[in-house]
């Protein structure tokens, strides 16, 4: 009896076990295409998945830096929201395929980043592919060239023509002198002074700054002249993902996309232009706990102490009814 009731209990246990255990698909994220560009001119990337399972709808946040850039095509039942995409009931989508097609321009040389993020994608089977606590992400850099402008040949002068020797007079009979009359020295002409010179007026000075600043996952209230700001971050998360536009397309950003914030307690997003600079910080306050994001732990939480509770229920009501039948077996044994 004692090994029946042992069974019970551990096959209970492990019914409960698989109940409360979160099953993942695997999947990927990736860009493919030109590694590098000329400034001023056109280059194509592609956002590719790959995975276990079919994909079948989820968001997909794209960000890049030093470009512009439009959707060349993509497949049936994407919809693209800004720089979000949204997969809604994909169609034709297999276990890999090229999800997005990017046209993109960089006015500016050095390097154009794109990054792509999900914390929110399943496939056919309502599998888990990426949630919250296990995000999946791609990224890749192009080398922007800048243009290189060729010297013009300068003409060469042709050679100048060599005059030929003058005939040489014969020596005249000089004429007889004459005396030339004095010409009277003209008065001096009065210089007036010269006009002053009026400055044009100057050029308004330029100025830089975010139109929009983006963390993924937090609220921080952006305002274009506020340059500080401060979110509270669990002391496990080592990566943000950032995504932040300017009012001038020939600025540069510094720290957007993927950021890793393993021992830090801040980040600086910086702005370049010729010689103006600006820097906007985000400062991240660490937790001793995890900050709760939704409701999802807590629902767990729940669910795995009830689950608890009413195991011990159970083991008690098993154990009280093999009591009973061994009390019953041992009366008859008596009356026998």
């Amino acid at each position: 009896m004692k090994k029946v009731r042992n069974l019970i209990v551990i096959f209970i246990l492990v019914f409960l076990f698989m109940g409360n255990t979160k099953v993942y698909a695997s999947g990927n994220l990736s860009f493919s295409g030109d590694s590098s560009a000329t400034q001023g001119n056109s280059y194509t990337l592609k956002l590719n998945y790959s995975g276990s399972q079919n994909l079948a709808s989820g968001t997909i946040t794209i960000t890049y830096n030093n470009a512009n850039c439009t959707i060349a095509s993509n497949v049936t039942g994407l919809i693209s929201n800004g720089n979000k995409i949204n997969l809604n009931n994909v169609d034709g989508v297999g276990t890999s395929a090229t999800l997005v097609t990017l046209t993109c321009s960089s006015s500016q040389a050095g390097t154009a980043t794109f990054s792509a993020y999900t914390n929110d994608l399943y496939d056919v089977e309502v599998e888990v592919i990426a949630d919250e606590s296990s995000p999946i992400s791609g990224s890749k850099n192009v080398t922007i060239n800048a243009v290189v402008e060729q010297p013009s040949n300068p003409t060469t002068p042709s050679n100048p023509t060599t005059p030929s020797n003058p005939t040489k007079p014969n020596n005249p009979t000089p004429p007889p002198a004459q005396v030339e009359p004095t010409t009277p020295e003209p008065e001096p002409t009065p210089v007036e002074p010269d006009e002053p010179i009026v400055p044009s007026d100057p050029l308004p000075a330029r100025k830089i700054f975010l139109s929009s600043l983006d963390i993924i996952g937090y609220n921080i209230n952006f305002t274009t002249d506020v340059l500080e700001y401060s979110i509270d971050v669990d002391k496990e998360v080592t990566d943000l993902y950032i995504d932040a536009k300017t009012n001038d397309e020939d600025v540069t950003i510094e720290n957007i996309g993927k950021v890793n914030i393993k021992d830090k307690d801040a980040i600086e997003i910086k702005l370049k232009v010729d010689d103006l600079e600006k820097t906007y910080t985000v400062r991240l306050n660490r937790s001793l706990e995890p900050v709760k994001k939704n409701d999802n732990k807590l629902l767990f939480m729940i669910s795995f102490v009830a689950n608890i509770v009413l195991l011990i229920i159970i083991v008690f009501l098993l154990k009280n009814r093999l009591n009973i039948l061994e009390k019953k077996n041992q009366n008859t044994i008596v009356h026998n």
